[in-house]
């Protein structure tokens, strides 16, 4: 099992979070689209958020670790547990 936030992101060891896929974040400001291969440093001011990996601990769900063919099924799996958890992802659209 893995750690995964908003479908898109991954933790290391030393508390930073690396952006697997572009995805567009939703933050207090408005949208940030981030793309894949960013890392985001531990306690980093980042899309309006003061801390986001702070924010990124408190959403992500452990996900099965199912390698390069999995990802499709295990973003789709991140994805529907967040619209369980935020109404405003509820918008019918899912893009992978």
């Amino acid at each position: 099992m893995i750690r995964r936030a908003l479908g898109a992101f991954e933790p290391d060891v030393d508390g930073n979070w690396h952006c697997r896929r572009t995805i567009t974040v939703r933050g207090p400001h408005g949208d940030v689209v981030v793309k894949a291969g960013t890392r985001i440093a531990k306690r980093a001011v980042f899309a309006g958020f003061n801390d986001f990996t702070d924010h990124l601990e408190k959403i992500a769900v452990e996900v099965p670790s199912l390698g390069p063919q999995g990802w499709k099924e295990s973003m789709l799996l991140a994805f529907m547990a967040l619209q369980t958890l935020d109404p405003i992802l509820d918008t019918g659209l899912l893009f992978i």
